[in-house]
């Protein structure tokens, strides 16, 4: 398997999937430093985790497992949220 090429594109995707009390969250990519595929595997992987799990560090240990599984190597993740009022 090929290590991904740099492509460092800006993007911002979000989708609204909805947690618990109908609590919206929202996904969203800043930069993009991976192959297409493994971006909308990132993306499927990052929807799968928010209806699965409510605290972030449950979700970031669920990506990084499903992507050392996947892809080998070592992998590692932050999932966070914006505070609000942050521009």
């Amino acid at each position: 398997m090929s290590t991904p090429t740099a492509t460092n594109d800006e993007a911002n995707v979000a989708a609204k999937p909805t947690l618990g009390a109908n609590t919206p969250l929202q996904a969203v990519i800043k930069s993009v430093d991976m192959e297409k595929p493994m971006e909308e595997k990132a993306i499927e992987l990052a929807h799968e985790a928010m209806n699965k799990f409510t605290m972030e560090k449950d979700m970031a240990e669920y990506l990084k497992r499903e992507f050392d599984r996947l892809y080998s190597t070592t992998w590692h993740c932050v999932v966070g949220k914006k505070p609000h009022g942050d521009i």
